[in-house]
């Protein structure tokens, strides 16, 4: 199985007021695929089973998508019966990413007025994967193979694209089949949810939210299945996905905007009872591609809203204190403690930070000359002396991790000073 990953800047804008007739236009006038936003429909004819599978969201988000198709194993595939094989069931296929992280994320350009202009963004991922063209630093490439299948990995381009895609696909004769992720959220619901009269949520992003995709699929999927109408209460985050994806200009950590954007979606359901009794959240929805790395903290931080006792004063003794205490911090900390769990290379005390920076606050302790300025407590007689136990406690603790003689490599530094081994071999009396 062989997975490549594309990262584009889509940019040029070629399209107008209507994308879809503009991009039909763009189509009919360079029919052989050589201009950007085009591929060639030759390409469609005869057997395309040798073709990859086009796989696109606005960044990394899709990729959590690709995942869960490179795992899947739901039929056998011998005989294309329901039931898992041990078999991942799309072993044999290829796959081609696009993340478009020059426009992420689409989430948000409807909520602006933007709506056409993302149309047009969704349309030309799509042609990019039809086609055979793309840059390769300053040059232009026609090796890369077209698409046979199309799976928009991206909540808000499933409900803003799908049609035009699928439309575009008719249009043009050609075999390939597309899919979105909108229709996967209600389909999971209905089969884990275990509280049928309780409420559901919905956390997504502005524009997936303001496309009210999510109610209408989820009163429909239920529907189908002999079930009243749901209370369903959403929440539009307009920064978690662009978080995850890196921003340099969010200044928030991503666990922090988790736990914002869940009191606010638990305080915009309280506030749509209108001041009368409101159902319980029962389930959930993690309507954004982005949303399933942070789905373990989205539960705590869930758990921790919900009414139910629990006392950080308790009147007891001091051992039965010890104990609440320490359950206090292992469910704060769950993620941090749990971590080695999930990650082989993470050491189960997981706090090798802290032991690096250990011995620092215990040289801040060490008496050194008493004086009436310092009374006695431990410091530096310089700046230079201070950088140069740093360095020292650095390249100790990169070797323990790298595993060559403690020894033998401070003794290589300062007797063949660079930079560093200059720095420690100046610092006397360190």
């Amino acid at each position: 199985m062989v997975v490549f990953f594309v990262t584009v800047l889509l940019s040029a804008r070629i399209i107008a007021a209507d994308p879809a007739a503009a991009l039909d236009a763009h189509l009919a006038s360079h029919p052989g695929g050589g201009a950007a936003f085009t591929f060639d429909r030759a390409d469609y004819e005869g057997d395309l089973s040798s073709l990859p599978i086009g796989v696109f969201d606005s960044g990394v988000g899709g990729l959590t998508v690709l995942e869960a198709t490179l795992t899947l194993d739901a039929y056998h595939n011998d005989n294309l019966k329901p039931g898992a094989d041990g078999r991942p069931d799309f072993e044999k296929e290829r796959f081609l990413y696009l993340g478009d992280q020059a426009n992420i994320p689409y989430g948000n350009y409807a909520a602006v007025g933007k709506l056409d202009y993302l149309r047009e963004l969704i349309l030309k991922d799509a042609v990019f994967l039809l086609g055979k063209r793309y840059h390769e630093g300053d040059s232009v490439r026609f090796d890369k193979p077209p698409a046979k299948a199309l799976v928009i990995a991206c909540n808000t381009a499933t409900a803003c694209g799908l049609d035009d895609i699928k439309s575009l696909v008719a249009r043009l004769g050609i075999p390939v089949i597309v899919v979105g992720v909108v229709e996967a959220g209600p389909s999971g619901l209905l089969a884990t949810e275990t509280d049928p009269d309780g409420a559901i949520g919905v956390m997504a992003t502005v524009g997936t939210c303001a496309s009210e995709v999510y109610p209408r699929t989820i009163q429909s999927t239920l529907g189908r299945a002999g079930r009243g109408v749901a209370t369903i209460t959403q929440f539009g985050s307009p920064t978690l996905a662009a978080i995850i994806e890196g921003d340099p200009a969010s200044r928030t950590g991503a666990a922090e905007q988790v736990r914002i954007d869940v009191r606010a979606l638990v305080e915009a359901h309280r506030a749509s009872a209108g001041g009368h009794a409101v159902k319980p959240l029962s389930a959930i929805v993690l309507g954004c591609t982005h949303s399933p790395p942070r789905a373990r903290g989205d539960r705590r931080r869930f758990c921790r809203l919900e009414k139910r006792p629990r006392s950080r004063s308790l009147n007891c003794g001091a051992q039965a204190k010890q104990a609440l205490n320490l359950l206090i911090r292992l469910e704060d900390r769950y993620e941090e403690i749990m971590v080695y769990f999930e990650y082989g290379h993470v050491p189960y005390d997981n706090n090798q930070a802290e032991r690096d920076l250990r011995m620092m606050k215990v040289r801040e302790k060490i008496c050194l000359r008493p004086s009436p300025l310092r009374s006695g407590c431990g410091t530096f007689r310089s700046e230079g002396h201070a950088k140069a136990f740093c360095d020292l406690r650095s390249v100790i603790a990169s070797t323990r991790k790298q595993s060559p003689p403690i020894l033998e490599t401070l003794t290589a530094l300062i007797r063949f000073p660079g930079q560093l081994g200059d720095r420690l071999a100046k610092a006397e009396g360190t």
